[in-house]
């Protein structure tokens, strides 16, 4: 929730851009994750021949929203290089297909499409800086209704984004603005808003792995108190 309901009758800042994180902020993909990824150290379990141990949601929610090398690292800490090789490609394949399957706008959170819709509405354009791969973001914009609203989608297979921080360069200078607002709930959304010097708002509606780096930030819960959060920017 807004840490400060006072604020709420403060006047918004105005805003030309949103730029948005994907998992954790937009979509709770805590549950297909965990799935894909029991999947994947099962296999990885199997070719080393070793008896497979379950791992908690716990384990596998630190890991959502990690650049991709990071993710695969943390899946399997203990794992080679050619390991490595394999978990990716496991992943993917594992991921795909929960993703053709499962998805659908109950993966949003509650009120997200209402207040993007309500933003849209006053004029400001939105894009998506995510850690994902590009495979995992257009199945995610079909099956949710989210295609239909963001004017710029990007992800660590755009061409020539190399991290969050270059997704956010990328965005600014794509809709010529710099009255723009960065959302996310990892370290990684507020170094990026921070290296170009545009405010940021966490979502904490998930908090999939930020900790108490992100403590001081502007938050708030759940989408419908995300209007009584721009108060707290102004």
């Amino acid at each position: 929730m807004p840490r400060d309901r006072s604020s709420q009758t403060k006047p918004q800042p105005k805003l030309e851009a949103l730029i948005l994180d994907l998992d954790g902020t937009l979509v709770c993909s805590s549950q297909l994750f965990h799935r894909a990824a029991t999947r994947v150290l099962r296999r990885l379990a199997e070719a080393r021949g070793n008896a497979f141990e379950p791992v908690p949601h716990a384990f596998t929610d630190r890991l959502l929203g990690l650049p991709w090398r990071e993710l695969i690292a943390g899946l399997a800490p203990d794992a080679d290089e050619a390991e490595r090789e394999r978990l990716t490609l496991w992943l993917h394949e594992e991921e795909s297909a929960l993703l053709r399957s499962e998805l659908g706008e109950g993966i949003l959170f509650p009120g997200a499409l209402a207040a993007l819709d309500a933003a849209r509405a006053r004029g400001i354009r939105l894009a998506i800086a995510s850690n994902c791969q590009d495979f995992y973001l257009q199945a995610v914009l079909r099956s949710t209704g989210l295609g239909s609203r963001i004017d710029l989608p990007l992800c660590l297979s755009t061409p020539g984004i190399r991290s969050k921080t270059d997704m956010v360069a990328h965005a600014l200078a794509h809709f010529g603005t710099r009255k723009a607002l960065v959302i996310g709930d990892r370290i990684h959304d507020l170094e990026a808003a921070a290296a170009h010097g545009v405010p940021f708002l966490r979502f904490t509606g998930a908090s999939y792995g930020a900790g108490d780096e992100l403590a001081e930030a502007v938050s708030f819960d759940h989408w419908n108190d995300f209007e009584s959060a721009l108060g707290q920017l102004a």
